[in-house]
């Protein structure tokens, strides 16, 4: 959102159906301005997990995703600062 702080110190990791158990099927960092996407992802249910460590990440973590087919689908996530 507008005059939120990206950090660049943490990762995302994407799981296929729906679980976030196994071997990530895409891994990414976001950008300084807490931008991130997965490219070229199938229709289907996901698990998206950040990683990140020093505070809480709101609104829950994992987050699980429906994307259907040729649709962008927005998933944020906040992170709690320290204290």
């Amino acid at each position: 959102d507008a005059g939120d702080e990206g950090k660049d110190s943490f990762s995302l990791s994407l799981y296929q159906n729906g679980g976030c158990s196994g071997s990530p099927y895409q891994g990414t960092s976001p950008d300084s301005g807490g931008n991130y996407s997965f490219s070229n992802l199938p229709a289907g249910n996901w698990c998206l997990s950040l990683l990140y460590s020093g505070s809480s990440v709101l609104p829950g973590n994992p987050q699980s995703v429906s994307v259907p087919s040729g649709i962008t689908i927005p998933v944020n996530f906040a992170i709690q600062p320290p204290g």
